[in-house]
């Protein structure tokens, strides 16, 4: 029984020490004004700041009313103008916010959607509901201003019992030392997790649009497939497979027969043998996987024809897509390397990954035959 007793002890005595080095501090007046001297006077150094929104040039104007955080009760007010438009939010509970973004001269503070009540006194009183506030600054304060809002919300959300100290210092350390991707998919409910869901959002959109690009020339996605399922989507790829070489992984359509054709045909696969010896390649197994595939765009004795087909669908590419995933090579043939997947955006595994990189090759070709040129594009994984 006395061992029982001092087992419970102990075990009591631990939780409350744990309890303890979790436990935080009231936040006091000093704490709070020191608080709000330090967010001001860094938004304060932005006055006069221009911002360009839509083509359009504006000033924002801050003055010392410009943030204020209450000791009675938690609360704060913000306000800023914008050319001769005075916006001012009231009632701000740090503790709700859901997300921050961090920029190189300004921090985006996010709440549940419509939840600030802003109003704007100038020119004419009206009232709209928002979900987000600036915090503009300089660009050599705005880390330590990222530190200093982010502890206010960490220790506020404490009060609350939303998050621990323990949590809290966790999610910091991890937001340093991993990528935003990382951070986002080990920490999906943090509230600096925003830029990495962001990435994969953004992501997903740009492999929707590749998708319905792909389709739009009866193209396969790109996903683990064999010769046998290839073949149900795509034309000749059974015909082509005639032409490979015994043994070898890769077929061409020869050029005798890519002369036959003009628009969207099949003239290269790779394929591998997952059942047996990798390194040989049976010349008809529908179930080799397909690891590469070639289409023609388009193929015609008109160079200008073709460059434009090249050009056209490039601009397109780099639209929707943005330069960060297009590595372009001009000159008398250019071509370009799509990759959707890597390190910054995604995460190294994913890289890694042979399958799940998703990556396309836009190329423009010649070749003679029977002394006649021809230009063709050609579009890959």
């Amino acid at each position: 029984m006395l061992v029982r007793s001092l087992l419970l002890i102990i075990t009591a005595l631990h939780f409350i020490t744990a309890k303890a080095q979790d436990t935080t501090h009231p936040l006091s007046y000093e704490n709070i004004d020191a608080f709000t001297d330090y967010v001001r006077d860094a938004m304060l150094k932005t006055n006069g700041r221009k911002l360009v929104l839509d083509q359009q040039e504006y000033t924002i104007g801050i003055d010392s009313s410009c943030f204020k955080m209450y000791y009675h009760n938690r609360l704060l007010s913000y306000s800023i103008s914008i050319d001769s438009i005075l916006l001012v939010v009231e009632n701000i509970d740090l503790a709700s916010v859901t997300d921050i973004l961090l920029f190189e001269d300004n921090i985006q503070l996010y709440f549940e959607d419509q939840s600030l009540s802003v109003e704007i006194y100038k020119p004419l009183y009206r009232k709209y509901n928002y979900n987000v506030i600036e915090l503009h600054c300089q660009k050599g304060d705005v880390n330590a201003l990222f530190k200093k809002v982010y502890d206010m919300i960490s220790h506020l959300r404490m009060e609350e019992k939303i998050i621990t100290t323990s949590e809290a210092k966790s999610e910091w350390d991890a937001f340093h030392s991993l990528s935003r991707y990382e951070f986002y998919k080990k920490y999906p409910h943090s509230i600096l997790a925003m830029e990495g869901r962001m990435l994969e959002e953004e992501h997903q959109q740009k492999i929707r649009f590749v998708n319905n690009f792909l389709w739009r020339y009866n193209f396969p996605v790109r996903e683990v497939t064999t010769v046998g399922r290839l073949s149900t989507k795509m034309e000749g790829v059974f015909e082509l497979m005639e032409h490979r070489e015994r043994y070898k992984s890769y077929a061409n359509l020869p050029y005798k027969e890519m002369v036959k054709h003009q628009r969207n045909f099949l003239i290269g696969l790779q394929t591998q043998n997952r059942y047996s010896n990798p390194d040989r390649f049976d010349d008809y197994s529908t179930n080799n996987l397909v690891t590469n595939v070639d289409f023609c765009l388009i193929n015609t004795t008109n160079r200008s024809e073709a460059l434009a087909v090249y050009n056209e669908i490039y601009s397109e590419l780099m639209k929707n897509l943005g330069p960060q995933f297009i590595e372009a090579n001009e000159g008398d043939e250019p071509r370009c390397f799509i990759r959707l997947m890597n390190e910054t955006a995604i995460g190294e595994t994913l890289e890694n990954n042979f399958f799940n990189a998703y990556a396309l090759y836009l190329s423009f070709h010649s070749f003679v035959y029977k002394k006649q040129q021809y230009y063709y594009v050609q579009l890959s994984y």
